[in-house]
């Protein structure tokens, strides 16, 4: 039990093994305490008490282990990551000018991943590739880093082509 409480906050598969056990100690308590409530008062009624009290205990823990492997199954922004203090820490590193086509979704609970085109005329490339990777790593947890760095903005193409 003590490995699953320490380790269920970083995976969820742990985290859900966890709830799992725990429920089911839950689960054991209540039958024991009802079995001697009933044995020594009679009042049937409070099997269906217990029953519900553990679950009106299970259920919120377990809707957010729902919400979270939902999040990640639809590759969705993690709860912890701040987009808009993202996008201002690396718009704040030298050079940048802007960013556009920034993702982050989650593979696994702590398996965060980000791809991003950095806007950045006249400058060491590899360097901000560099700082901005440390940056995300120490600041924001992400360590799976794809950017490209680019010189001007994209643009569609706009115009028609006669061939």
């Amino acid at each position: 039990m003590k490995i699953l409480v320490s380790s269920s906050q970083d995976s969820l598969n742990v985290k859900g093994a966890y709830l799992e056990v725990l429920s089911d100690a839950l689960g054991s308590v209540g039958v024991i305490i009802g079995a001697l409530v009933i044995y020594f008062t009679g009042w049937m009624w409070v099997d269906t008490v217990i029953a519900v009290l553990i679950g009106f205990w299970v259920l919120p823990r377990t809707w957010v282990l729902l919400k979270q492997s939902i999040n990640i199954l639809l590759e969705g922004v993690p709860s912890e990551i701040d987009i808009e203090s993202l996008r201002n820490d690396l718009l704040a590193l030298e050079g940048v000018q802007g960013i556009h086509q920034l993702k982050v979704w989650a593979i696994t609970s702590k398996n965060v991943h980000l791809t991003a085109h950095l806007i950045a005329p006249d400058v060491d490339q590899r360097a901000l590739y560099h700082q901005a990777v440390e940056l995300l790593g120490h600041e924001h947890g992400i360590t799976q880093v794809t950017l490209q760095i680019e010189e001007d903005e994209c643009h569609p193409h706009q115009h028609e082509h006669s061939h």
